[in-house]
């Protein structure tokens, strides 16, 4: 009987600091989430203050990336499982809610996005970089008034996940394509950083259109020298 109660007793302190466990994982999720939009109304006001037209441009591109950093990392925070992730449903509502909010002219979106769940690892890196792929098309896809068709896949396998970002636009710049540094935009140069911090890769081609396949390894991967790789890529000039 003794050992009986030691036993629920042991099993009640477990469940005690479990849920402690799991009530400061919640209030930590929701201080960075308020840090990020901190952030980003930050720059936001800092835009709004100066007088270069460029500068603004930058802040405001800025303030709007940690804007949907934080979108993205609060709405993955809230599922319950902690470790993974059905990725395909939520690049669905990115997809089309930035074809909706961000498109110059009308946009034919399709997708083909796998239901399998994938480690939140790299769910996190991979929507960012999905986003800035999509903000990218929207942004310089469009030749005319035509419909700019955009395609988002999603293949999720044992081994690895890939990303296809495709539109039927102008396609990339010659030296964008021969790997010149210096002729990407910050948010090919962020992306690439995110990939090879990954250890993934990234191949850029011209399909009718602009083309960008990611592709990221499905294991537990260091990064404890990532930070330093990101802060060196993203100080490179913008397109």
């Amino acid at each position: 009987l003794r050992s009986i109660q030691k036993d629920q007793a042991a099993a009640g302190e477990i469940g005690r600091l479990l849920a402690e466990k799991e009530t400061l994982l919640k209030e930590t999720h929701h201080r960075i989430k308020n840090d990020m939009a901190f952030v980003s109304a930050m720059l936001g006001l800092q835009a709004s203050q100066v007088d270069s037209r460029d500068a603004r441009e930058s802040l405001d591109e800025a303030s709007e990336r940690v804007a949907v950093m934080s979108q993205i990392y609060d709405s993955l925070y809230r599922s319950d499982d902690v470790s993974l992730v059905h990725l395909g449903e939520f690049l669905k509502r990115l997809a089309s809610s930035y074809s909706t909010g961000y498109a110059m002219g009308p946009v034919d979106l399709s997708t083909t996005l796998a239901d399998e769940a994938v480690e939140r690892k790299i769910a996190v890196p991979i929507c960012i970089c999905t986003v800035e792929l999509l903000a990218n098309a929207l942004k310089y896809g469009y030749t005319g008034n035509e419909c700019l068709a955009l395609r988002l896949e999603l293949a999720v396998e044992a081994h690895q996940v890939k990303v296809v970002v495709s539109d039927n636009g102008p396609g990339f710049k010659s030296e964008v394509l021969a790997g010149m540094h210096e002729a990407r935009g910050f948010g090919m140069t962020m992306i690439s950083a995110l990939v090879e911090q990954l250890d993934g890769n990234i191949r850029l081609s011209n399909q009718n259109g602009a083309t960008v396949v990611l592709t990221i390894p499905r294991r537990h991967m260091a990064v404890h020298h990532s930070h330093q790789r990101v802060s060196e890529a993203v100080a490179s000039p913008v397109r």
